[in-house]
């Protein structure tokens, strides 16, 4: 029996070197656990808040028209202005009336169009001036041979000049 003696110390030995082997594990686990609680808890924190960026604010390019300057102004031409100009603001493109430009014949408050044609008429002109067109020059009584018009912007009376039209064609149809 004493042979078995010292193969049971043997063993018992090894179990209670297990057992602080484990008890040493689980302190060891317990300690990295507490330690990292407390480091989050105690760790500064970098946001101080949830922050917001709005975008920049963007400039509107607001759409220009093509309008074309003829008559009493110092330099005739087609010019780009913006949408929403007015034929005061045509007129200073065209570097302004001359001496002898007719004003007082045209609204310049009238609010100009993409094609728009703006006659500027002289005080020597006989004839009522042509103020405004889309696009063509609008046949009058006295200049006949302009025979494009805009059907769109041309009232009864002017539809009722051209050839072909009469009173029948020239009011508005009911559908």
């Amino acid at each position: 029996m004493a042979d078995n003696v010292p193969y049971s110390l043997l063993i018992e030995a090894t179990n209670n070197r297990m057992k602080f082997l484990r008890q040493i594990l689980l302190t060891a686990a317990i300690i990295a656990v507490v330690s990292g609680a407390i480091a989050l808890f105690i760790q500064p924190s970098d946001s101080e808040g949830v922050h917001i960026t709005l975008p920049e604010p963007t400039t509107v390019i607001s759409a220009q028209v093509g309008v074309y300057v003829t008559g009493a102004v110092q330099f005739p031409g087609v010019y780009s202005l913006s949408e929403g100009d007015r034929v005061q603001q045509a007129l200073q493109a065209a570097g302004g009336p001359t001496a002898d430009a007719d004003l007082t014949a045209m609204n310049l408050a009238s609010l100009l169009n993409d094609e728009d044609y703006w006659h500027i008429p002289a005080i020597s002109e006989s004839a009522p001036a042509l103020t405004r067109t889309n696009a063509n020059p609008l046949p009058s009584a006295d200049n006949a041979k302009i025979s494009k018009i805009n059907v769109n912007s041309a009232d009864v009376e002017l539809l009722k000049t051209l050839p072909g039209i009469g009173k029948g064609h020239g009011r508005p149809s009911r559908c």
